[in-house]
């Protein structure tokens, strides 16, 4: 994936070259088609990577973060929510699920894109962007039941990643994006209606850029009083979309 970042920041449709498609940026209104719990839940399953689910490399060899998806879609009986949550990406398109494939039917062009083990990548990078994955999980798995033993040590791994989102779950009650939706409404003085317009990229550059401009001027304040701030603050116009060496 290229760069985005001026794409991203205005929230308009992003092309994927590769997949001779563009992917829409659902707002939070649109999200809020889906309840928070199968929204975060569709952003684990799509956006999993399997490097990051067992030590040994070697068992991994034979298996990609597409047929990941796939196998826990089926065994969690969530294709129907999985086809919910592409369309709001690609609302003029159909979604069609196959065992090894994922259609997008574009019935006025008359086309077809076929999104599999091959071109996953491409589809899954741009979702990572727009979705500020890093933001939201932190390294935080999915959870599935292994259908060969091939899969069994990537479940492990998994299990203990259902265990640990349970444990949040449980000391966090409320919707999350709303809480950020109802700071940032106030925090920058704008109506709710408006924030609801903003897109998850939007949503997370904004609640970064107010954490750090808030902190920014308590200690300009300070200082300005004749006090000791004590720590130094970072820059709140400093880069904030680091992409881990992407």
């Amino acid at each position: 994936m290229g760069n985005y970042d001026l794409a991203l920041i205005n929230g308009i449709d992003i092309p994927i070259v590769e997949l001779a498609t563009v992917l829409h940026q659902p707002n939070m209104k649109e999200f809020s088609y889906l309840n928070e719990s199968d929204l975060l839940k569709m952003i684990q399953y799509i956006c999993v990577d399997k490097s990051s689910l067992v030590e040994d490399k070697s068992v991994l060899k034979d298996i990609t973060n597409f047929q990941v998806l796939m196998k826990v879609v089926k065994e969690s009986k969530h294709t129907d929510l999985l086809i919910n949550f592409l369309s709001l990406f690609f609302p003029k398109a159909r979604i069609l699920l196959t065992p090894n494939s994922i259609i997008l039917n574009y019935q006025e062009e008359n086309r077809n894109i076929i999104i599999d083990s091959d071109n996953f990548i491409y589809l899954q990078n741009c979702l990572r962007e727009v979705l500020c994955v890093s933001n939201i999980f932190q390294g935080d798995n999915i959870v599935y039941n292994p259908v060969n033993e091939k899969a069994k040590a990537i479940a492990d791994k998994l299990m203990r990643g259902r265990q640990k989102v349970a444990e949040i779950k449980g000391k966090n009650q409320g919707s999350v994006l709303a809480r950020y939706e109802s700071i940032l409404s106030i925090g920058l003085q704008m109506s709710i209606y408006e924030i609801q317009k903003y897109t998850m990229y939007q949503i997370f550059d904004a609640i970064e850029r107010l954490n750090l401009k808030l902190d920014w001027d308590i200690n300009l304040k300070v200082r300005l009083a004749g006090g000791d701030p004590k720590e130094d603050v970072e820059n709140w116009e400093k880069d904030i979309h680091t992409r881990g060496g992407k």
